[in-house]
């Protein structure tokens, strides 16, 4: 994901400050916004991007309270991704394959499992990468776990899905407290609810926490919402 990061930051032109914070957004008369940064810093900007987590977005948003309060109610839950090495040739699935997802009904604790080594070919070589990932609504027992007793549960659910029997070289076990937000009844009706309060002043949303989690989503999100910032701009000149 760093990588990502950077390569977005070197490929845009302007000024781009890394390592500051937002503390706080103030409304400004004619549709503009004023931004206080950690480092003491104020900006009076045209449009605002907030590309961070719903509880975030919650706490700069306080200007619009109706705005915020909805943002905070985005529902989250916890997940933990684990990564599992393995010596070449260990993981037999078929080459076409990128991976799995569990569904709901199954017999077992993991959620999806990719085979990194065949998603992204770049990662593979002398190993064999999965990424498998645990939790969701209905289950905040699992990614909670111990990191013994969670692998133990990943290998076993493994072995029951594509049937390797092998231990991993190496693990890597990453936890994502209330980071997954979850997409319930209702949730296009408050979406629309906070962008009609926030749009208006120039402050639009991106994210995981609005319209798709994955990264093909967010990208999306993003471009959308740096059209609606210059037209936004443009309308308020």
């Amino acid at each position: 994901m760093r990588v990502l990061v950077d390569a977005l930051a070197t490929s845009l032109n302007g000024s781009i400050t890394t390592g500051v914070g937002v503390d706080a957004l103030d409304r400004l008369p004619g549709g503009s916004v004023q931004v206080a940064l950690s480092n003491g810093e104020v900006i009076a900007a045209s449009a605002v991007i907030l590309a961070c987590p719903a509880p975030a977005a919650a706490g700069l948003t306080t200007q619009w309270p109706e705005a915020s309060a909805d943002l905070a109610s985005i529902p989250l839950v916890s997940v933990t991704l684990v990564a599992l090495a393995y010596p070449a040739g260990t993981v037999q699935v078929s080459a076409e394959l990128s991976g799995f997802v569990v569904p709901r009904n199954a017999e077992l604790k993991i959620t999806a499992c990719s085979y990194s080594m065949q998603k992204w070919p770049h990662l593979g070589g002398d190993v064999d990468l999965l990424r498998v990932s645990v939790g969701h609504g209905r289950d905040q027992e699992t990614p909670a776990l111990p990191d013994e007793a969670l692998l133990a549960v990943i290998l076993a659910d493994l072995e029951t899905a594509i049937g390797i029997t092998a231990a991993p070289s190496d693990v890597r076990i990453s936890r994502w407290d209330r980071a997954f937000p979850q997409y319930v009844v209702g949730h296009t009706e408050r979406l629309g609810h906070i962008e009609g309060q926030l749009n208006l002043d120039g402050v639009f949303l991106a994210g995981m926490g609005y319209r798709g989690i994955g990264i093909p989503a967010c990208i999306d999100q993003g471009r959308s919402a740096g059209v609606d910032a210059i037209l936004h701009v443009l309308e308020h000149r």
